[in-house]
């Protein structure tokens, strides 16, 4: 059953929003238009970066401590 103003093939998305100060803005702008991706693009690929360095660095000290 489709819900009523749903369309199909459209993910489930949330809006967040966060301000900027203006030159970190209009970096980030300028790297999303240098590669040609949307700032939301943009934004999926740096969380996933972030997520892998993150679990990296925990799988580094988890190693460290069992030695």
């Amino acid at each position: 059953m489709t819900k009523i103003g749903s369309k199909q093939g459209i993910r489930d998305r949330r809006i967040i929003g966060f301000s900027l100060p203006p030159e970190l803005a209009a970096e980030v702008k300028i790297e999303a238009a240098r590669r040609n991706v949307s700032l939301r693009n943009l934004f999926v690929e740096m969380w996933s970066i972030y997520k892998d360095k993150k679990s990296n660095v925990s799988s580094a000290a988890d190693g460290r401590q069992s030695r």
